[in-house]
């Protein structure tokens, strides 16, 4: 689980700061005569951060090794819940905007529900069916146990 919450980290940092660049650079943020803050349009700005969020996760997971930069930084990458390391346009889609609520929003009770269950999957990953594995356990050819797997044997 700490391999996970490191890469979400390094991810979140790396998005936030191309973000915080594109808002400095457009106006949308910038600081004031009094040395304070300023984003301007609010929950537009704050919108733009959550889809840009959205599009850098979906986009690096949809790519072959279905790893952000921060999941590849510390050896994990998703699967399906079955152990297929290919994962589908549609699940990346759905765990990632699954991320804003479960992560972002509600974050003590999405971290309970990973902790909690089986494969430590969090809400977003169940209702994808996808499952965060390290790179060595994803290898082609490689079977996965998960609780899916182990009770078709």
């Amino acid at each position: 689980m700490w391999r996970r919450s490191a890469a979400l980290l390094v991810d979140v940092v790396i998005v936030s700061v191309v973000v915080a660049g594109v808002y400095w650079l457009s106006g949308v943020a910038y600081v004031d005569a009094a040395g304070r803050f300023v984003l301007k349009r609010g929950w537009a700005a704050v919108a733009g951060l959550w889809a840009a969020w959205i599009v850098y996760w979906s986009l690096f997971e949809s790519l072959p090794a279905h790893a952000t930069p921060g999941k590849l930084v510390f050896g994990v990458r998703v699967v399906r819940a079955d152990g297929s390391p290919r994962v589908g346009a549609a699940a990346v889609l759905v765990r990632n905007v699954m991320r804003i609520p479960d992560v972002f929003l509600c974050a003590p009770a999405g971290l309970a529900v990973a902790l909690m269950s089986v494969g430590r999957r969090r809400p977003g990953d169940m209702a994808a069916r996808t499952l965060v594995v390290r790179r060595s356990a994803a290898s082609p050819g490689v079977s996965i146990a998960t609780p899916w797997t182990a009770s078709r044997s």
